[in-house]
């Protein structure tokens, strides 16, 4: 049962680098090189996205 879980953790680990590799280069960033800057570039993004769909949601509940 421990090796099971142990496996899973490192399963886990495995697809997490993938996903952030795979991340990072759709938004730019070749070969893992986040800086500081690209990151807070990437939070202010993903901000503005979620507040104008926030905003849309408002909106939309407003009418009703």
């Amino acid at each position: 049962m421990i090796q099971v879980g142990q496996n899973y953790q490192q399963s886990n680990r495995c697809d997490q680098e993938l996903f952030t590799v795979l991340a990072l280069d759709a938004k730019g960033l070749p070969n893992r090189q986040l800086t500081p800057e690209n990151a807070a570039a990437l939070l202010a993004d993903a901000a503005q996205g979620v507040n104008a769909k926030l905003a849309a949601m408002d909106a939309s509940w407003t009418q009703h």
